[in-house]
């Protein structure tokens, strides 16, 4: 998948390849996608995030600023691997989270839950295909207005249940 993305990029002489949110992932076929605790035969195949494709090691940037809110190493296989949630508040006082996933693990020695990150400080690295929970290296970027401490932040959710489930990601919809 990785050398079929890249060579796609390169063709299109792109530096940065998107997969969109919102869209069904057939792809998404280990146990890991399977239901969610419940007796649903309904696999989770509906991506929650954007993906931004690019060579491992590329520098992310904090797009305003945050506070470190999560950091973890998500290491089951197809799963984040190691991920950074970033707290922000608005100049209107909306809070919200910014999620990235698939990052190296060198991110997560260099950050600290509370860390002040500034608006444009490179913050994380896109890892590789080796620890990054096993995808081709990108950035899953996820906004989420609502952060429930005992949730599990899914990357991918149900097709029945995106009714329900989007409106909580209602900003990402406005970068789509």
């Amino acid at each position: 998948m990785t050398g079929k993305i890249f060579k796609q990029m390169e063709r299109s002489g792109a530096a940065i390849g998107v997969g969109r949110y919102d869209e069904a992932r057939l792809l998404y076929t280990s146990p890991f996608f399977k239901g969610n605790g419940d007796d649903s035969e309904e696999w989770r195949t509906i991506h929650l995030g954007i993906d931004l494709f690019a060579v491992p090691g590329t520098a992310l940037f904090s797009p305003m600023d945050g506070i470190v809110h999560t950091l973890a190493n998500n290491s089951e296989e197809l799963d984040y691997g190691p991920l950074v949630i970033l707290a922000h508040t608005t100049s209107e006082g909306l809070e919200f989270h910014t999620l990235y996933g698939h990052l190296t693990l060198q991110t997560l020695n260099g950050l600290k839950v509370g860390q002040q990150i500034a608006r444009g400080q490179e913050f994380a690295r896109i890892g590789d295909v080796r620890e990054n929970g096993g995808w081709a290296p990108h950035v899953h970027f996820q906004i989420i207005w609502i952060y429930w401490t005992c949730m599990r932040i899914f990357l991918a959710w149900r097709r029945l249940r995106s009714e329900l489930f989007g409106p909580r990601f209602p900003l990402i919809r406005i970068l789509c």
